[in-house]
């Protein structure tokens, strides 16, 4: 019986630990963004920041260590596609809080499929969430920003 309540605490702490990190990175691509500099330190600020966070997501999934290879190619294409966002968002005037919300949802996106990939329970429910939970991030991050300059 203790080992039931074990496992649903696990998978609550899990939940809060995904949440917890993408509030702490969606505060941190603001941030970076704010700072209106190049395009290649925001970049690596988000590489950085994005590899720390998703290594830790990942590596929870599998606590016995067994997928070590798998998580550190997953952190680091996770932090890969997300700096490439952050350098496009660097040349779009796109408001700071906006495009790290942009850059939130795309490793909101990333991390959740490849959780679920690690875990081995990917569902075409799953992923069309995150799907169209990006998309409707980026049309709305499209529709608000100001194109006059």
């Amino acid at each position: 019986m203790a080992s039931i309540r074990t496992i649903q605490l696990f998978r609550a702490a899990r939940s809060a630990n995904f949440v917890f990190s993408l509030v702490t990175l969606l505060f941190f691509y603001t941030m970076a963004l704010s700072l209106k500099v190049p395009f290649w330190s925001v970049m690596g600020l988000s590489f950085v920041a994005s590899f720390i966070i998703s290594y830790v997501n990942f590596w929870s999934v599998d606590l016995k260590g067994t997928q070590y290879e798998q998580v550190i190619r997953y952190a680091v294409g996770v932090s890969w596609v997300v700096a490439l966002v952050g350098a496009v968002l660097s040349f779009w005037p796109v408001k700071p809080f906006m495009g790290g919300l942009m850059m939130t949802s795309a490793i909101y996106a990333l991390m959740g499929v490849l959780e679920q990939r690690l875990s081995n329970r990917v569902y075409l429910e799953g992923l069309m969430e995150y799907l169209v939970s990006v998309v409707i991030i980026f049309i709305i991050g499209f529709l608000t920003t100001s194109w006059l300059g």
